[in-house]
C-alpha cells in the first residue's frame, strides 16, 4: 500500500513534515527509480559521522561484530590503499548510529517504498580516495538486489548520505535512469545478478544497449545534507574521484517491514550465503531473522 500524505501526518512533526517527499516526488522515485532528498543532515552532524568513521578505519571497532568478515569489508590502513569499506558501521560504532538512523530518513523511505515500516539491512562508511594514473577506483554499474538475492523483497532501496558536496567531479553515483522498470527478461535478470560493484566494468552500459534496453546516465549530484535513495533494482555506478580529497559516504541498504529471508542459488547452484546470514540470530524456522532488533533496527513505524 502507497503511503500517503494522510496517512503520515498524524504521527510526523511539522518540521519532519516540511522534509517529505510530495506526492510528485514519489511518483519520480517510481518512474525513475532514485530520488534526491531535502536537506535533513546539519554540517555538524555530518562532520561528527566523517570523524567517528575515521576513528573506526585507524583504532577500530567500538562494538565487536557477531562474527569476523574478510579484512576488505572492514578497511584498515594495513590492507593498504583501495576503496574503502567499512561494513556494518552502524553496528560498530553508536556515534555513528545515533546521527545516522534519524526517523525522518526511515518516514522518507517508507513513502518512497510504498509501506509502513522501515528496518536497517546493512550499513557502511565508504571513502573513495583521490583517482591515481593506475588507479581510479569506480565502481562498476549494479543493482543493490545482487547483493540481497537472500531477500523477498522487491521494495528495498539505499539511501546514500554524503559527507561533502558530490559532483561529476568527486565521484557521484551515475543513474541508469529508470532502470528498475526494464522488463522482466532472461538477460535482464543475468545482468541484475552481476556483482559488479569491484569491477571496472567499462562495457556495461554497451551491453545492456546491445539488448535494446532504454539507455539513460543520469549523475546524482547530492549537495552536503541532502540524502539521495534509489531502489534496489536500480543499476548504478560511480566515476573516479578527480578531486584532491577523499569523497566519504554513509550508506543504509534500508528493508520494508515485509521482507524476509529466502533461499537463493548462484549459476553453480551453491547456497548464497549473504553476510547478515552470519550475523543475526535465527528466527523459529531455522532462517536467518532479518527483523532482529538488534541488528536490523526499526528506523519507521
Amino acid at each position: 500500500m502507497l503511503m500517503t500524505e494522510e496517512t503520515f501526518s498524524p504521527i510526523l512533526t511539522e518540521a519532519m513534515q516540511a522534509l517529505m517527499p510530495s506526492a510528485e516526488d514519489v511518483d519520480f522515485y517510481q518512474t525513475h527509480g532514485w530520488w534526491v532528498s531535502k536537506r535533513i543532515f546539519s554540517d555538524e552532524e555530518l562532520d561528527t559521522i566523517t570523524a567517528a568513521g575515521v576513528q573506526h578505519q585507524n583504532h577500530g571497532s567500538e562494538r565487536p561484530l557477531p562474527t569476523p568478515i574478510q579484512k576488505y569489508l572492514d578497511w584498515r590502513p594495513d590492507v593498504g590503499e583501495m576503496f574503502k569499506t567499512n561494513s556494518y558501521i552502524i553496528y560498530q560504532n553508536k556515534t555513528i548510529s545515533d546521527i545516522g538512523l534519524k526517523p525522518i530518513l526511515g518516514a522518507i523511505a517508507a513513502r518512497l517504498a510504498g509501506t509502513d515500516q522501515i528496518r536497517l539491512f546493512s550499513s557502511y562508511f565508504v571513502e573513495k580516495p583521490p583517482a591515481k594514473p593506475n588507479e581510479l577506483y569506480t565502481v562498476g554499474y549494479h543493482t543493490d538486489k545482487a547483493y540481497c538475492q537472500t531477500c523477498s523483497s522487491t521494495k528495498m532501496l539505499t539511501a546514500w548520505i554524503p559527507l561533502q558536496d558530490t559532483n561529476t567531479y568527486n565521484g557521484a553515483l551515475n543513474m541508469l535512469d529508470g532502470s528498475h522498470l526494464w522488463p522482466d527478461t532472461e538477460e535482464v535478470a543475468q545482468l541484475s545478478k552481476e556483482t559488479n560493484y569491484a569491477e571496472n566494468d567499462n562495457h556495461f552500459v554497451e551491453r545492456a544497449a546491445s539488448l535494446g534496453l532504454p539507455i539513460k546516465l543520469l549523475p546524482a549530484e547530492v549537495k552536503k545534507g541532502q540524502v539521495g535513495f534509489h531502489h534496489c533494482q536500480l543499476f548504478h555506478g560511480s566515476d573516479a574521484n578527480y578531486s584532491a580529497q577523499p569523497r566519504r559516504a554513509l550508506i543504509l541498504h534500508l528493508q520494508d517491514g515485509d521482507n524476509y529471508y529466502v533461499r537463493a542459488y548462484d549459476q553453480q547452484g551453491q547456497l548464497i550465503v549473504n553476510n547478515n546470514d552470519l550475523m543475526v540470530p535465527k528466527n523459529n524456522e531455522g532462517n536467518p531473522d532479518y527483523s532482529d532488533s538488534d541488528f536490523c533496527p526499526v528506523i519507521w513505524g
